[in-house]
């Protein structure tokens, strides 16, 4: 089923006259590649991607991916480009890295998930014909070509190469939080507005959450959990006005208070 999706989103792409992709605001150090297309085929093919990176003396490259993915080679291909490049290539996954284009993603120094964005992984994959000793042979060659990709993966986010083969079959779609806490990415960006960490920062003295902690724990100086956070903002939820910013309860358990669960929920800069 997930396949099949893969295929409609590869089919939409192949009826625009033209592919898309480009190199934009380039500086005098920096430039920027846009990836919205598929790999290989009518989309971003290895040579085409090979002529216009040869071309970029810069330091700092930035390479946004939009892509349904496509051809292995091509995609590997585009990721070893990357890797040998003289710059520090900065990966942000602007919609979706599928398949060949999760390949691209793991070129880079730094991979970043843009808010809503997915990245999937799967099998290798192949339409052939041919008698039984061919697809034998093609069967062969797909789990090869599986464990380089299973391979890549395992480089850059830890675990072993049979765990991300099983992965694989799974043919496992991540949401931009899930590829961050797989170890395929390094951070979220754009999760919060900076109207919203604004808000939210002046918000939270008006919602007196240290007060509705103490209250909640009913203790002069209780171990502050995350449950006991958690009840705190749902208090202040019910008392504060609604035009207030009301950050959602954090999920966790542990004591002490973990400042980084206030920047998970867009208060930043805040104190209790």
């Amino acid at each position: 089923m997930s396949s099949e999706r893969l295929a409609k989103l590869r089919a939409k792409l192949g009826e625009r006259p033209d592919g898309w992709f480009k190199v934009m605001n380039q500086a005098e150090d920096e430039a920027e590649i846009y990836i919205y297309d598929e790999i290989g085929g009518w989309g971003v093919q290895a040579g085409q991607f090979a002529a216009v990176l040869q071309g970029l003396d810069v330091s700092s490259l930035k390479v946004r991916i939009n892509s349904p993915g496509g051809d292995y080679f091509d995609g590997v291909a585009i990721y070893n480009l990357l890797k040998e490049h003289k710059a520090t290539v900065s990966v942000v996954v602007d919609g979706l890295a599928a398949s060949a284009a999760s390949i691209v993603a793991m070129a880079g120094d730094t991979v970043a998930m843009g808010k809503g964005s997915q990245m999937t992984i799967h099998d290798a994959l192949v339409a052939t014909i041919g008698n039984a000793a061919d697809l034998r042979e093609m069967a062969d060659q797909l789990d090869v070509t599986s464990q380089d990709i299973a391979q890549l993966y395992a480089d850059r986010a830890g675990g072993t190469v049979t765990e991300w083969r099983d992965r694989m079959r799974a043919e496992t779609w991540y949401s931009a939080e899930d590829a961050v806490a797989a170890g395929l990415a390094d951070e979220v960006v754009n999760k919060c507005g900076k109207d919203e960490k604004s808000n939210a920062a002046s918000a939270l003295p008006q919602l007196n959450l240290a007060a509705l902690i103490r209250d909640a724990a009913r203790e002069p100086e209780p171990i502050i959990t995350a449950d006991l956070f958690g009840t705190a903002v749902r208090m202040a939820h019910e008392s504060a006005p609604a035009s207030n910013h009301k950050p959602p309860a954090p999920a966790g358990t542990g004591t002490g208070i973990d400042f980084s669960i206030l920047a998970q929920h867009c208060v930043e800069g805040a104190t209790l």
